[in-house]
């Protein structure tokens, strides 16, 4: 948790604004989950891919979507604690 909290420290301002908030949008959409089908996991499949993007293109592309599947569920379980002091968009 500790590592992206720092990786994201880098970003612009701009682009770490967006992603508090597409974050918390996204652990609001999961609390519907029994209703809509779309648990963590399901909205990780959908935004992993819009949301981080390799700077090179990767030979094992089945093992990056995992990584990048299993970060953004990370994301979004720990929002709180890698996102921590940011207040809920509204």
């Amino acid at each position: 948790m500790t590592k992206i909290r720092q990786v994201i420290s880098y970003l612009p301002s701009q682009n770490y604004t967006l992603l508090v908030f597409v974050m918390f949008f996204l652990r609001e959409m999961a609390k519907f989950g029994s209703e809509t089908k779309m648990h963590t996991e399901n909205i990780a499949i959908v935004f992993a891919p819009n949301i981080l993007k390799a700077r090179r293109e990767i030979k094992d592309e089945g093992l990056d979507s995992a990584l990048s599947n299993q970060l953004v569920v990370s994301m979004i379980d720990d929002l709180d604690k890698i996102f921590e002091g940011c207040k809920t968009p509204k």
